[in-house]
Formats: C-alpha cells, structure tokens, sequence
C-alpha cells in the first residue's frame, strides 16, 4: 500500500510543474522543440509510472522506471533552458 502512494506522490510533484511549464510557454509561439520536449515529458512520466507500477516496493528497480526518470530529468533541464532563451 506504501508503494503505491508513493507513486503517486512522485506523479504530484512533477506533473503540475510540467503543466506550468506547457501553459507558460504555450502563450508565446510554439516551434518543433518545444513540442519534442513536451513529448519527451509526457513519454517519461508514462514509463516512470509503469516502471513503478511493475516493482513490488521502491526499493527494487525497473529499466522504465530509469529512463522515465532521465527523460524526465532531460525535459526538465530541457524547459528550463528554452525558458532561459525566451528571456533574454
């Protein structure tokens, strides 16, 4: 039961930081990165959600558990440097 509500406690943290993300950068023109890093993100959290979801407790690791975690991590770092590039 204490692994599922960590998983969704993970889905809490960054799912509304990449609904943020989307919406702001949305408001101004939207090329083919943004759109391939909204791909990437959406694609991670799917297979991070299905890596969790196929592992007894948090302990034990699942190779969609990984790349949606580095996917995820990519698409962050990702948005922040478009988010960068729009300011300046």
């Amino acid at each position: 039961m204490e692994h599922y509500v960590r998983i969704n406690g993970n889905a809490s943290e960054y799912i509304p930081l990449f609904i943020g993300v989307i919406i702001f950068l949305s408001l101004s023109p939207v090329n083919w990165v943004i759109y391939s890093v909204v791909i990437l993100a959406t694609v991670s959290r799917v297979l991070h959600a299905i890596g969790m979801y196929s592992i007894e407790n948090t302990g034990q690791r699942h190779p969609f558990r990984f790349i949606g975690a580095v996917g995820t991590y990519v698409s962050m770092f990702a948005f922040g440097c478009i988010i960068l590039m729009k300011a300046f």
